[in-house]
């Protein structure tokens, strides 16, 4: 059993301001390109200095703001929930799209609100068939959300998420849902079903986060980390990726012996069976792949 707070904190603040340039940003960047524009030309053709260096000094402020957004608030990061961890501030585990829309006490409805525009939400409704209106019911049949987010915790803490984002709350809530059991027999599938539509889906997250995440390393030998050896690959061969092309034969230097073995006993006229025996991961396959090669 968790111990849940919740506050108006830095964090929320942020995602509140966060939402609100998520929705005005377009708008913000022509706005900024406009305002540098004029500034340039009153400068320039009007030499009207004061109304440019107006014009220049709103153009910083909306620059500043979108450079902040772009480099904190659009992944503003959740606080990791510890395995070992009893007393949790949601506002600082919950995404930060889901907390900049919530108030302490949250109640169901507000709560369902909030997660019914999710796309995560919409991803999980559509592959099991449940309309918006059935979900409605089923959160709203909710009374007390204690239990909502103990499950939805627990279910962070076993997938491994780095948030408590949207999808893990709507599955804790309508699993806990008084109607959620008797719905799922109904439209015939059950509990482990939901869930493993969630873990279909965080799968699919975690993939793209990997996939934006940089690849650049700091320290000693960072360029060989990334796979940037422009030294190795001038006066080296990366046998490796020849290999994988299949521009290289395979030899198992380490083997050589072992290989010439194979191929005199199956060289020979009688008794040329051979036998390839040694523990898991001493080279049995490689030298058998090695001997069909030579």
């Amino acid at each position: 059993m968790y111990s849940l707070s919740y506050q108006r904190s830095l964090r929320v603040s942020k995602a509140r301001f966060a939402a609100q340039m998520g929705q005005t940003g377009y708008f913000l960047t022509r706005l900024l390109a406009g305002l540098l524009v004029a500034g340039a030309a009153l400068a320039w053709f009007g030499g009207q200095t004061g109304l440019a260096q107006l014009a220049a000094a709103a153009g910083i402020v909306v620059g500043m703001l979108t450079i902040w957004y772009s480099w904190e608030l659009r992944e503003l990061k959740a606080q990791l929930i510890l395995p070992n961890q009893r007393q949790i501030a949601l506002d600082q585990v919950v995404s930060a799209d889901i907390v900049g829309q919530l108030s302490w006490p949250i109640e169901s409805s507000r709560l369902w609100t909030t997660l019914a525009n999710h796309w995560q939400v919409n991803f999980i409704l559509t592959r099991f068939g449940i309309s918006l209106d059935d979900a409605a019911q089923l959160a709203l049949a909710v009374t007390d959300l204690n239990p909502v987010w103990q499950a939805a915790i627990n279910l962070t803490l076993q997938m491994h998420l780095p948030e408590l984002d949207a999808a893990t709350i709507a599955v804790a809530l309508l699993l806990d849902s008084p109607k959620g059991q008797a719905y799922l027999l109904d439209h015939k599938f059950d509990k482990a079903d939901l869930l493993e539509g969630l873990f279909w889906l965080e799968r699919l997250l975690f993939l793209e986060r990997k996939q934006i995440e940089p690849s650049s390393f700091g320290g000693i030998a960072r360029d060989w980390a990334s796979g940037y050896t422009p030294a190795l690959d001038k006066y080296g061969r990366n046998i490796s990726i020849q290999i994988q092309r299949g521009n290289r034969s395979f030899h198992a230097l380490s083997h050589v012996q072992e290989v010439g073995q194979i191929l005199a006993n199956l060289g020979r006229p009688t008794r040329n069976s051979v036998a390839l025996v040694g523990d898991v991961g001493t080279g049995n396959n490689l030298g058998q792949q090695s001997a069909w090669r030579a």
